[in-house]
């Protein structure tokens, strides 16, 4: 199956890229099943977080996610703890 293929068979829904939200028109990039644009997608590879309870440092890609009162929360996989940006 060619990239190619995957524009003309997914809906434009189903092209929108987690990472900043719009609709993936080209240079897409499947990574564990999901579709990104490729710039998102090294960009993600490159944000690291740590979990404040802890201590572990993380990737944007390795963030679990939630939703608390309408509003997409990111949390530590391994212990559900808050992150914060780590530079």
């Amino acid at each position: 199956m060619t990239l190619r293929y995957l524009y003309r068979k997914l809906s434009k829904e189903e092209r929108r890229c987690p990472y900043c939200g719009k609709v993936i028109q080209r240079n897409i990039a499947v990574y564990r099943g999901r579709y990104y644009h490729y710039g998102c997608l090294n960009e993600a590879k490159m944000k690291r977080y740590r979990c404040q309870n802890c201590g572990a440092i993380l990737s944007w890609l390795e963030l679990g996610e939630a939703e608390v009162l309408g509003r997409r929360v990111r949390s530590c996989p391994y212990c559900g703890g808050p992150v914060r940006r780590f530079r």
